[in-house]
């Protein structure tokens, strides 16, 4: 984190943001009734999740822009923050949630940024060694 107070303000909300895209739908675990939870996701998929995005895709456009990554241009918190919030939104593991390219379809910045860090040496090194389904969306895309 930074030592700058405000610099840390804004890596905590980059972090926030990461956690807006994928709290609703960890929100929807405890349904019990298989059917509701899935209606349930794809309820938010397209009443909140694509605005959500949207507004994520935007602020991470501006940020991008400037460097390779959110806080300049080497990874930090809240850039692992998003991609893990990015991988686990599009695993597959949340039926009724689409996968990668679907979800992310409209969403340039966040794209970018996914294959920005997924692309990091130490990050592509360890998924590449995962073999389980879920941890295919944490590779390059």
């Amino acid at each position: 984190m930074p030592k700058d107070s405000m610099e840390a303000a804004r890596v905590l909300e980059a972090v926030n943001l990461s956690h807006e895209i994928i709290e609703p739908i960890y929100a929807t675990v405890p349904i019990k009734d298989n059917d509701e939870k899935i209606a349930k996701r794809k309820e938010i998929v397209e009443t909140y999740m694509n605005d959500r995005l949207q507004l994520v895709n935007a602020f991470v456009d501006a940020k991008l822009q400037k460097t390779q990554f959110l806080f300049g241009d080497e990874p930090c918190y809240a850039d692992f923050s998003l991609f893990n919030a990015m991988g686990m939104l599009s695993c597959g593991l949340y039926e009724g949630v689409p996968v990668f390219s679907e979800i992310f379809a409209n969403c340039p910045a966040l794209r970018t940024h996914h294959s920005r860090v997924a692309n990091l040496p130490a990050v592509k090194a360890f998924y590449e060694k995962e073999s389980d389904d879920i941890r295919k969306f944490y590779l390059p895309q």
